[in-house]
């Protein structure tokens, strides 16, 4: 019997270990995922399915970040209604200043991630760039013509 729950002991301390090292490689590839993301799509308009690029302000200066959240634009602005994560903070406070938390991103939303991109997310941000960029030229176009 001891012998017994000696192995099962030995395998989840095996397993709790290949589960820690798993989440932290997830982790790193939503980071790596969502600064990659940020670099390519504009600050501060809703992406497919609820992303966003935000810029978080500190008392030093600011950094952009890749969030989800359940956006939300009505007549007192722009918010995230609910809880947002920040996909690539680097967790703490952004330049040690104690009013811009700047938490990691929980194990919950780089699954999230990971399920998204999985479900076809890549290909939607690529569609919906393509179709920003076709109005932005459209409306530039109309524009100059306007004043022809």
């Amino acid at each position: 019997m001891a012998n017994k729950t000696n192995e099962l002991v030995t395998a989840i301390q095996l397993l709790g270990k290949q589960t820690s090292d798993a989440d932290e490689e997830l982790s790193e590839a939503a980071g790596c995922l969502a600064t990659w993301v940020q670099k390519q799509v504009p600050e501060g308009v809703t992406l497919p399915r609820g992303y966003r690029v935000i810029r978080v302000s500190s008392s030093v200066g600011t950094e952009t970040f890749l969030a989800h959240g359940d956006w939300i634009n009505d007549e007192h602005g722009n918010y995230c209604n609910g809880p947002r994560e920040l996909l690539n903070a680097p967790g703490g406070y952004l330049h040690s200043d104690f009013n811009a938390p700047t938490p990691e991103c929980s194990l919950d939303a780089c699954e999230a991630l990971a399920s998204d991109v999985a479900d076809g997310w890549l290909n939607e941000l690529r569609d919906w760039l393509q179709a920003r960029c076709d109005k932005a030229t459209a409306d530039a176009e109309t524009m100059r013509e306007a004043v022809r």
